[in-house]
């Protein structure tokens, strides 16, 4: 009995990376957009500077905020002590991105559908 069989290692793993990178940024798209609900909201400028992006490999994915006034949006985001009126919050990126550590499902669910 013979049995032979072809090797897609690469396509698997082409495969694996394109889930891997639209999952990523599903779960930095869901950040941000949870971020925007608690994003200090004074002149709206800080909250119209939101992206996401996908490094060009696919497996690093980021959430900024990319103000012109950054020394200010960084203070903003870090001093417990600042004033932010009901719903809005210091720490707006942080706490979205620890709320969201369920969103592997979702990065799971990416790469399975690639491969099947």
């Amino acid at each position: 009995m013979t049995v032979s069989f072809e090797w897609l290692g690469e396509q698997a793993k082409a495969a694996a990376r394109r889930g891997a990178s639209r999952g990523l940024l599903k779960a930095a798209e869901e950040i941000k957009e949870a971020s925007l609900e608690i994003v200090p909201r004074r002149t709206d400028l800080l909250a119209a500077s939101a992206g996401t992006s996908v490094s060009d490999g696919g497996l690093v994915a980021s959430v900024y905020y990319d103000d012109p006034r950054d020394i200010k949006t960084i203070k903003q985001h870090e001093d417990l002590t600042y004033y932010h009126p009901v719903g809005e919050s210091a720490k707006f990126l942080e706490k979205p991105f620890k709320a969201a550590r369920g969103t592997a499902a979702a990065l799971a669910a990416e790469i399975a559908r690639e491969l099947t």
